[in-house]
């Protein structure tokens, strides 16, 4: 019978590999930026903007909604 022990010691094995790759490619490296300008209009409608900062801890970046 496998415990509950064994049974996540078996799980990590099979992830360690793909995670130690995962930030051996992304360390140190900025993550990448969403779209800069959003928009729900799809007719006239009044227009609305919203300017949300995003703050990551590499870098910030403000992406603007139009609604």
């Amino acid at each position: 019978m496998i415990t509950f022990f064994n049974s996540w010691k078996l799980v990590i094995s099979t992830i360690v590999h793909p995670y130690m790759q995962y930030l051996s490619e992304t360390v140190g490296k900025p993550l990448a930026q969403q779209v800069s300008l959003l928009s729900a209009c799809s007719k006239d409608c009044d227009k609305r903007r919203t300017n949300i900062t995003c703050l990551y801890f590499d870098c910030k970046f403000v992406i603007i909604l139009h609604a």
